[in-house]
């Protein structure tokens, strides 16, 4: 538990550290725009009562005004400057051999403000080069970090490295500053979520925020137990412009799942925009995979494919992991659908790697198992095997029944391609017997039908 204390100004943007598409709109521009309407009425009151009186008084209310919103354009644009320099160098940072690149992180992060998107890419380099144990000692240093700050990177990682206790104490510790970003909170509801930690959930439903960060956290933990109907009527209650790029996305994809495709689409081009205007790559990427789903729903496999390519080409700029796995993952699919096997393999093989890198394991999961499909398309039975194994010992390390008996049934159908009959019976057995224990109605209802060739003359189980 870290029990230093910090006189360091905990952010001097809290939109900017949170990486709000408002914060191009600092709270400056709306205090200068105000002070400009309620001048400019007075001046207009002041005008009409005193027709044929003097009007300095008026000119020096609008001047002062005008200034006001000149200085907030200034500070505006500094603070945009600032965002564009910092995705810039990552360009060239993720150029440097390993060590130069997570050294050069660490010092962008001592020398930004407390939750600036730094620490995103940092997390994802020590994911990468396997260096979370530097990543621990860094964070456990008196850097002066915001104590909040700090308590979630080493709960972000505790977690990673699998010590759920240590991890649960430091999220509990970060909820203790008046106003997390959306991103710590969202990353603790899931933690709380998936270890069931009552104490967190306790702590996250009664701790004093804002209205829009308060609405925001209720709609993720709506979302997050698959409840979007709730989680959209509370982002609604947010509001699209109050929303962090990583709320747009979120939103954006509660939107699509209760099937709202028009309100979908304009969070994902807003959440492009505000990405765009910074050069925030990763978030870029996040985007166009949104958009990418609506394009699917609205004119197939073509715009799919088009956008996530742009996801692919967007997250490469500065080698954003999650993202750019996700839309490697997406064109490996889609290409292994049209039976383009030699295009799907070198995109699910990044993927899989990145998502094992990343501990997303169960998509890395249903990643291995597309390959092995690829395999099987190509003829190499062995190596489509060798992939299914892989998915295997990734499920049954993550107690993922479903997925495992899906897994089965694909080596199921496997041996019943290789017209090794009797093994295709013993593996549509065993994932038939899966799906009745835990009560998996649509799969028990695929698998109570065989192909006649199984082993099984009547073609039923």
């Amino acid at each position: 538990m870290i029990t230093a204390t910090t006189n360091r100004t905990r952010l001097h943007d809290e939109k900017l550290a949170q990486n709000r598409p408002y914060m191009l709109l600092p709270v400056s521009f709306y205090l200068s725009a105000t002070i400009f309407i309620l001048t400019f009425t007075k001046g207009v009151v002041y005008f009409m009562n005193n027709i044929n009186g003097k009007s300095m008084k008026m000119q020096r209310f609008l001047s002062s005004s005008i200034i006001c919103i000149l200085l907030s354009a200034s500070l505006q644009s500094a603070t945009v400057k600032q965002e564009l320099k910092f995705y810039d160098s990552l360009r060239d940072i993720v150029q440097l051999p390993e060590n130069e690149q997570v050294s050069r992180l660490e010092e962008n992060i001592l020398n930004l403000p407390d939750f600036h998107p730094a620490y995103l890419k940092y997390l994802e380099r020590l994911y990468k080069f396997d260096q979370i144990q530097r990543g621990l000692q860094f964070f456990n240093k008196p850097h002066h970090f915001n104590p909040c700050f700090q308590n979630w990177m080493l709960g972000r990682l505790y977690d990673y490295v699998g010590q759920t206790d240590a991890a649960a104490v430091h999220f509990q510790d970060a909820l203790t500053c008046s106003e997390p970003p959306y991103e710590m909170l969202r990353d603790i509801v899931k933690f709380a979520d998936r270890e069931n930690e009552k104490e967190l959930h306790h702590l996250l439903n009664h701790n004093t925020l804002p209205d829009p960060l308060k609405f925001s956290l209720f709609a993720f933990q709506a979302q997050n137990k698959g409840r979007f109907q709730k989680a959209v009527r509370y982002f609604n209650r947010v509001g699209m412009s109050h929303l962090s790029s990583t709320a747009l996305y979120d939103y954006g994809a509660a939107l699509f799942k209760v099937n709202d495709m028009q309100a979908a689409k304009n969070a994902f081009l807003r959440m492009k925009q505000c990405s765009e205007q910074v050069g925030d790559s990763y978030h870029l990427s996040e985007a166009f995979i949104g958009l990418s789903c609506i394009a699917f729903e609205e004119s197939g496999p073509i715009g799919f494919l088009e956008l996530n390519e742009k996801a692919v080409k967007a997250g490469e700029q500065t080698d954003a992991m999650f993202p750019l796995c996700m839309a490697q993952n997406n064109l490996g699919i889609v290409y292994l659908n049209q039976d383009k096997y030699n295009l799907a393999k070198p995109y699910l093989e990044k993927a899989a790697t990145g998502f094992v890198a990343l501990h997303e394991y169960r998509r890395a999961l249903k990643t291995y198992t597309k390959l092995g499909n690829v395999q099987s398309g190509l003829y190499n039975y062995t190596k489509c095997l060798a992939y299914y194994e892989k998915a295997r010992e990734i499920a049954g390390k993550q107690n993922d029944a479903l997925e495992y008996a899906k897994l089965i049934l694909e080596k199921a159908e496997l041996f019943d391609r290789m017209h090794a009959f009797h093994l295709a019976y013993k593996y549509y057995s065993e994932a038939l017997n899966i799906a009745r224990e835990n009560q998996y109605a649509d799969l028990t209802l695929q698998l109570n039908i065989v192909p006649a060739g199984s082993g099984n003359e009547s073609g039923q189980l």
